[in-house]
């Protein structure tokens, strides 16, 4: 959606005095700050990591198509680094903040709650749940949660014939929204999950108040 909307050739223009017009050929600079900003929207923090995934020919066909490389093209780690350097961190950090604040602009992402993958359809996005976000969501309130949580884990305790040890057990609440209509049942939020196994040894200090907490240390 993005690079279908901005042309962003203009990065070319506030890089053009780094460059001589001789000399060998070089990645185009756009080229390069999109990876860049390809690999900070999808959270990863390792460069390296990312151009394994661009390298990859399905995974990365959508990064090499949109940042105009080609399979046999693929810049290496050292290529960002000697570009920052060649350009100097500060031009270099004024543009990219530029592309981001394009991405925040046209609400692709709010700094709010990011759910990204790269795609206009749900595939394997890393959120699971509602997609629907209101300001209610900042503050989900659940009356006696510890209480619940005791009791679910206390059913586990005395049903473990019938329960297999290691499974994961969710824990959910009624979606907080009062924007649903009297006749529509609201969905349920898992607020969290967890698993009951056999401790070697002594439990740690946190798995004893863990237990405290939710009042089931005998």
């Amino acid at each position: 959606m993005i690079t279908s909307l901005i042309d962003f050739s203009f990065i070319r223009s506030l890089v053009a005095d780094r460059y001589s017009s001789y000399g060998p050929p070089c990645y185009d600079p756009p080229s390069l700050f999109l990876l860049d900003l390809f690999r900070y929207i999808n959270g990863y923090q390792h460069m390296s990591r990312f151009l394994n995934i661009v390298r990859d020919k399905e995974q990365g066909k959508a990064y090499r198509t949109y940042a105009g490389l080609s399979t046999n093209n693929i810049p290496s780690e050292g290529t960002f680094s000697f570009f920052r350097i060649h350009l100097d961190e500060n031009l270099y950090n004024e543009i990219f903040h530029v592309l981001v604040d394009i991405f925040h602009q046209l609400q692709m992402i709010t700094f709010n709650i990011l759910t990204h993958d790269s795609t206009l359809y749900p595939t394997w996005a890393r959120y699971k749940g509602c997609t629907y976000f209101c300001d209610q969501c900042a503050a989900i309130k659940v009356e006696d949660v510890i209480g619940k949580v005791k009791n679910r884990i206390l059913y586990r305790l005395n049903n473990l014939s019938n329960n297999n040890l290691g499974s994961e057990v969710r824990v959910y609440t009624q979606c907080p929204n009062t924007r649903f209509p009297e006749d529509v049942k609201k969905p349920k939020i898992e607020l969290f999950s967890f698993r009951l196994a056999f401790s070697d040894g002594e439990p740690s200090e946190e798995q004893r108040n863990t237990a405290i907490l939710f009042g089931v240390e005998e």
